[in-house]
């Protein structure tokens, strides 16, 4: 059993009822995911976060990690057979499917 919890990363769609989001592994508390996440969009990605989430969105994810990936993919380390460094973000679990997960989301509208 895993001592790490797991998470969604991802976000509310336009209409307030669907959450698009990646699965993320490892280290899903928020005390380690917002401060990785934030490190990743304001020093890699120039406080861009469509291009951020766009990035996010392609897999799903060992652990955000953007300063350790960014190291271990500039010098091609080849990581693990099941995750490989993504530059600015963390590491991404290979053999996974493609597509986000979408699902209504559980909030209640404020109106």
């Amino acid at each position: 059993m895993s001592h790490f919890p797991k998470s969604l990363i991802g976000l509310l769609e336009p209409d307030g009822r669907t959450f698009r989001a990646r699965l993320c592994h490892s280290d899903g508390y928020p005390t380690c995911q917002v401060p990785a996440l934030g490190v990743a969009l304001h020093k890699y990605y120039d406080s861009d976060l469509d291009r951020l989430v766009q990035d996010i969105l392609r897999h799903d994810w060992d652990f955000i990690a953007p300063d350790e990936a960014t190291v271990d993919a500039q010098e091609s380390a080849p990581g693990s057979r099941k995750a490989q460094p993504f530059a600015g973000v963390g590491y991404y679990l290979t053999g996974f499917d493609t597509a986000p997960r979408s699902a209504p989301s559980t909030r209640r509208s404020t109106a």
